[in-house]
């Protein structure tokens, strides 16, 4: 990566898609997502829609075929809807879910066209003892596996689908995967980091190397920019 102090942020290289987490019953959670690679450097999100919602959006950017793990404030959410968002066909990453134990779990995929507003399923997840195992991803079936010592739910999501180039989601609609659980009542906060980390910590990996700076002299252009400021006078 390289700080850039200006924007008070950093450029870091790689290969990058997103997700939306949709999460309902309740839709006031904070999330946590954790990057195996860096469980010191968490990322907490508050939901990106208005609290009267029925349900909440969480809008993480990640790392390609890099692994994470999810947690809640709360108790975890009954239904999560992920939604692979500029994810090419064949794009993934594997994500652990926490829950509260004695959790049981019904995994499925879909494909939600968003002009007609349908949705279709296209495949279920059946659950699988063996960690392994959730790399088996076929057409129509896929995996999950519930390590309840740590209460991680671990699955791989996996566009199976094309995309065009500007869209962001494949030309047979946005793919999703679709949690719904059965949480014991008066389950505490699903964060699992204690018992997840320094488990499934892993070393980092540069998969795209920073291209090197290029010095001021090769910056001399002929070209011009301006500066336009957006701002938006819209409350929520």
């Amino acid at each position: 990566c390289i700080d850039v102090p200006d924007w008070r942020a950093a450029i870091c290289s790689g290969h990058y898609g997103q997700i939306y987490i949709q999460a309902r019953n309740p839709a006031n959670l904070d999330m946590k997502i954790v990057k195996d690679e860096y469980p010191d450097q968490p990322l907490s999100l508050v939901g990106a829609l208005g609290k009267k919602n029925h349900y909440q959006q969480y809008q993480p950017v990640v790392t390609l075929s890099k692994t994470y793990t999810v947690h809640w404030d709360k108790a975890a959410p009954a239904e999560i809807i992920v939604w692979l968002i500029n994810f090419n066909r064949n794009d993934w990453i594997k994500v652990g879910f926490c829950y509260p134990k004695g959790t049981t779990f019904t995994v499925i995929s879909d494909i939600h066209n968003r002009l007609t507003k349908q949705t279709h399923k296209t495949g279920v997840f059946l659950k699988t003892f063996q960690r392994d195992k959730i790399e088996h991803i076929h057409p129509g079936r896929g995996y999950y596996y519930w390590e309840e010592d740590t209460g991680l739910l671990f699955l791989k999501v996996k566009a199976q689908n094309e995309k065009e180039n500007l869209a962001f989601c494949s030309m047979k609609g946005c793919e999703r995967i679709k949690i719904k659980a059965e949480i014991p009542k008066g389950s505490g906060p699903s964060d699992c980091t204690a018992k997840a980390y320094p488990k499934y910590s892993e070393m980092p990996i540069v998969d795209v190397p920073m291209p090197k700076k290029l010095p001021v002299s090769k910056l001399r252009t002929k070209e011009h920019f301006l500066e336009a400021k957006l701002q938006s006078y819209n409350t929520r």
